[in-house]
């Protein structure tokens, strides 16, 4: 994605332009300036993967696991069955 971004960047794409060096040298260091800059800002994925295991465990800590209603599970059973005949069908 990175090389398909700075090539639009540096317009290497337009036949024209290919041989234009400076430009892209501009766009790559603009690209890699830009990049440096958003890794210094944002946290890493560990911080921001823990803290999305951290709320996860939070709500469904909050929330009661209610068992299911009759209806739900003879709703349950008549999807499984279906999806049982449909195995049996393609096999």
């Amino acid at each position: 994605m990175l090389p398909a971004t700075s090539k639009l960047c540096a317009a290497i794409s337009y036949h024209h332009l290919r041989n234009m060096t400076g430009l892209r040298r501009q766009a790559a260091v603009a690209i890699s300036q830009e990049l440096s800059r958003l890794a210094s800002r944002s946290p890493g994925p560990g911080t921001w993967i823990h803290q999305v295991r951290r709320r996860s465990s939070l709500l469904s800590s909050r929330l009661e696991e209610k068992p299911f209603s009759e209806m739900e599970m003879s709703y349950i059973k008549q999807g499984e069955e279906a999806l049982q005949k449909s195995l049996r069908i393609l096999e």
